[in-house]
């Protein structure tokens, strides 16, 4: 009796799988680039931090040369009292925290009101990575020593 109404009915249940499984792989494709921008997004946050302990670590060993502990080798080129910046002095990290680190700091003295007291600022740009990841901090410091 209803042999026609059960014939009409035979493609749909093709077309409704068909469109499950295409929306199904359009779900899965944008996690999967979701998972990938957030595990970029990480790797760069990582290598900025590490940039930025470069920049600190070479900020601070520069302080070691301008004002010596006991240990510590002096001898900056910022204890001049030339006002232009000095060279940049390099410092590539070996340890297993800053490896494929380096810093480049640059120091400048900057004229005083008086003559007793020297006023510098030191500059640390800290570069992390390879190209296209690099990533770079800057940090500097202002302070004074005696003559």
């Amino acid at each position: 009796m209803r042999p026609n109404s059960s014939r009409r009915q035979q493609g749909l249940g093709l077309v409704a799988a068909i469109f499950v499984i295409t929306v199904m792989a359009l779900i899965a494709v944008g996690l999967t680039q979701l998972t990938v921008t957030a595990q970029q997004s990480y790797a760069t946050e990582i290598q900025s931090s590490r940039a930025f302990l470069a920049a600190q670590s070479g900020l601070e060993l520069e302080l070691n040369r301008l004002i010596p502990p006991a240990d510590f080798p002096a001898g900056s080129a910022c204890l001049s009292d030339s006002p232009l910046p000095s060279p940049a002095s390099p410092y590539v990290f070996a340890s297993a925290g800053l490896g494929g680190c380096s810093a480049s700091v640059t120091c400048q003295s900057i004229s005083a009101a008086t003559a007793s007291v020297l006023t510098h600022r030191v500059q640390s740009i800290g570069r992390c990575g390879s190209e296209p990841d690099r990533v770079s901090r800057k940090v500097s410091a202002v302070f004074k020593t005696a003559k």
